[in-house]
């Protein structure tokens, strides 16, 4: 069983290499940058989500450490 922690860490790692991936595809099949943008805002906004559900999975380990 994963740890919260490390199933954060791998969503991260995985959503960073979705965009990765998809930034390489629609430059390769000619995408303005305006629309790539469009595009992958929902990955970075998923990265943003991702990063506060960590920030929150710290703390309350934290909290549950010093019980």
């Amino acid at each position: 069983m994963t740890s919260p922690h490390e199933r954060i860490n791998d969503s991260i790692e995985e959503t960073k290499s979705v965009i990765g991936e998809a930034k390489k595809q629609l430059t390769k099949i000619g995408i303005p940058s305006y629309v790539q943008s469009l595009q992958i805002s929902s990955f970075e906004q998923r990265l943003q989500d991702l990063a506060e559900e960590k920030k929150d999975v710290t703390q309350l380990s934290q909290i549950k450490n010093r019980l």
